[in-house]
């Protein structure tokens, strides 16, 4: 059973599936709209032709008061502006994948029981891409990283037997290294052995999608969380490997000219 939180669209539930892992999914906490749909149309095999919508404000009143589709960098909703066929799309997920919206206003105690929490918040204010503010803002309010604190607070309540975490590589560089260690220590307390690649110096390293099938230079932190009480102290990450795929192997030979920028 996995509860899948700041889910996307579903990555990490794909991949258990393409690894044959019987999964049931419980609910999932996700806001931006797209993401939504596209979880959906990845991981919803019927078309649910018969689905009953309520009226267009009862939809919307469902959606805003998760705030699905809320923009907190705009503080405000862009759940009034959706035309009628993307409003329907978005509710009809959100129902089908029982979305609980923002993490933030999640009950844990309300949460249906599971096994696996996806815990991969955030990165948007640690990444190298962004302003690297941290878990917290100058005036000490959580940024959307910091979100992180709500599911510590859903693991301390359902206490599921398995947590998996994946970040970008700067979690783990100078500037945020501490807070690494924080969440690591956090989850230890509250009753979990992690699990995350080292180097020869014995320090967090990352994972890189190419030596795992994928040809992309991508490198993320993998952090792999088991409840004491289970754990037989076995986990250990696979070894990469090199299964010949290059990135010419993917590219179309043919591309329309739509898809190329003007002089």
């Amino acid at each position: 059973k996995l509860f899948d939180s700041f889910s996307g669209i579903g990555a990490l539930h794909k991949a258990l599936k393409r690894l044959k892992i019987p999964i049931e999914l419980v609910g999932i906490s996700e806001i931006d709209i797209d993401a939504i749909i596209a979880y959906g149309v990845i991981h919803l095999e019927s078309t649910y032709e018969n689905f009953i919508y309520p009226s267009k404000e009862e939809m919307k009143e469902w959606l805003l008061n998760k705030n699905i589709g809320y923009d907190f960098k705009k503080q405000k909703s862009t759940i009034k502006s959706l035309r009628m066929e993307k409003l329907k799309l978005v509710y009809k997920y959100s129902v089908l994948l029982n979305n609980y919206g923002d993490i933030s206003l999640i009950n844990p105690s309300e949460l249906l029981d599971f096994d696996l929490f996806n815990f991969s918040f955030p990165c948007t204010d640690v990444s190298v891409a962004g302003k690297q503010q941290g878990m917290k803002d100058k005036q000490g309010n959580l940024t959307r990283s910091g979100l992180y604190t709500y599911g510590i607070n859903i693991i301390r309540t359902k206490k599921p037997k398995y947590i998996m975490i994946e970040n970008v590589k700067n979690l783990i560089g100078k500037k945020f290294i501490n807070d690494f260690y924080d969440i690591v220590n956090e989850l230890n307390n509250i009753g979990y052995n992690c699990y995350y690649p080292k180097n020869n110096k014995d320090k967090p390293m990352c994972l890189n999608a190419k030596d795992y099938g994928v040809p992309q230079n991508r490198e993320r932190i993998f952090v792999i969380c088991i409840r004491k009480d289970i754990d037989n102290k076995q986990f250990e990450f696979p070894n990469g490997f090199d299964n010949g795929i290059r990135l010419k192997d993917l590219l179309e030979d043919k591309v329309d000219e739509k898809y190329y920028i003007s002089q």
